[in-house]
């Protein structure tokens, strides 16, 4: 039986990716959404006006402010001036990279080393996690883009 001394979490170390922009020009839009593989990422459209307020939803409204959070960090969006019936795409991505992942704290052989580094690139995440990413721009039509990504400990 292996005994782990030091740091003893039941988080993983995982990465993410969370966004929210208002949407300018719908068709645009929906033809750059219906180019990705929707199965491997969490994403909504919503008017301003359906968007929750609880203060535990991982996606809320509160004040004039559209917030989209992950475990590390958030992305927000101010609404005030925009009507009630615009258009909002959120976006929030968690991959899990386990206890042992790549930036986890543990050396090759899976021990912990105690050391942890979450400074990743965007070319850290899959093809297609940086097609989102990049794509969340004005040309595809979306205006007041705040998108975020990192690592840390999902819990």
């Amino acid at each position: 039986m292996k005994i782990r001394n030091g740091f003893v979490s039941n988080s993983s170390s995982s990465s993410f990716i969370v966004a929210v922009a208002k949407i300018t020009d719908e068709n645009k839009a929906t033809k750059w959404i219906e180019s990705l593989n929707t199965d491997k990422w969490s994403y909504g459209i919503m008017k301003i006006s359906d968007f929750p307020t609880e203060h535990y939803s991982q996606t809320r409204k509160v004040g004039n402010t559209i917030t989209v959070s992950s475990f590390q960090d958030e992305a927000t969006l101010n609404i005030e001036g925009m009507k009630d019936d615009d258009k909002i795409i959120w976006v929030n991505i968690s991959n899990n990279e386990g206890d042992c992942g790549r930036f986890s704290g543990c050396d090759e052989n899976g021990e912990w080393s105690g050391e942890i580094d979450y400074d990743i690139d965007l070319d850290y995440f899959s093809t297609e996690q940086i097609k989102i990413y990049e794509g969340l721009n004005e040309s595809n039509g979306f205006a007041n883009i705040d998108k975020r990504y990192g690592a840390g400990r999902n819990g």
